[in-house]
């Protein structure tokens, strides 16, 4: 079981609580996961969130640092179980791998010639590498001119005359995240207009919804998301 189950010990007259795979584990993938049941969604996603699981009314804790990777399979979608909205708003980003370019393809099968480079996987960092890197990642400051262009933005997309949902508070808090994390591995302790304009459509394509009338229309997201880069002004560099 991903979250775990009870089971009676019968010494002890008493359920006994046996931690299942997200117990267990600092980064899970959870693969397909519109193909498992909106149950095992529900508890992946109060994982995701709250970082605990709750298993008969009792809640208990996940090791630190813990993150999801989860991928969709949108070939062959009988039976399967579409995330709503309020679910697919608690992913940081979300992002489309399509096919690999020419070199990308060849050099996979290149390296798969005598060898399986799985095999060769090593750890890079630690547990405590890990923690330390988010808590420096926190600490890059975003300035009220960069808080003001996120709010201005999500409020822009709100009033949108093709958008129906427009990107919502948990977007501008992950927008502000994933901003100060591209700062970060710029090498700045500080937040520029340019590091949202990074990350903006990997953070906000899947919680901006068009409406009915420009999905009929063959409408995307992505012309509405440069939409809103361009028309909403950046604050000067200066200022952020």
């Amino acid at each position: 079981d991903i979250v775990g189950f009870s089971i009676y010990n019968k010494n002890s007259g008493c359920f006994e609580y046996k931690s299942g795979v997200v117990s267990n584990t600092n980064l899970l993938l959870g693969d397909e996961i519109n193909r498992t049941s909106s149950k095992t969604q529900s508890a992946l996603l109060e994982a995701m969130e709250e970082r605990q699981v709750t298993v008969d009314g009792m809640t208990y804790p996940l090791q630190k640092p813990f993150a999801v990777i989860a991928t969709q399979n949108n070939v062959g979608t009988a039976g399967t179980q579409l995330l709503p909205y309020a679910q697919m708003d608690r992913f940081l980003v979300r992002l489309s791998i399509g096919y690999p370019d020419y070199e990308a393809q060849m050099s996979i099968l290149r390296d798969r010639q005598s060898t399986d480079p799985i095999g060769s996987v090593a750890q890079v960092v630690t547990r405590d590498d890990v923690l330390r890197m988010q808590a420096e990642v926190r600490a890059v400051t975003a300035k009220d001119s960069i808080l003001d262009y996120i709010t201005r933005l999500a409020m822009a997309s709100r009033e949108h005359p093709m958008v129906e949902v427009g990107i919502s508070p948990r977007g501008t808090l992950f927008l502000d995240r994933m901003a100060k994390a591209h700062a970060y591995l710029e090498g700045r302790d500080y937040v520029t207009g340019g590091d949202v304009q990074a990350i903006f459509h990997d953070v906000c394509a899947h919680r901006v919804i068009l409406n009915q009338k420009s999905r009929l229309s063959g409408g995307t997201v992505t012309p509405v998301l440069n939409e809103l880069l361009e028309t909403v002004e950046v604050p000067d560099r200066r200022q952020a």
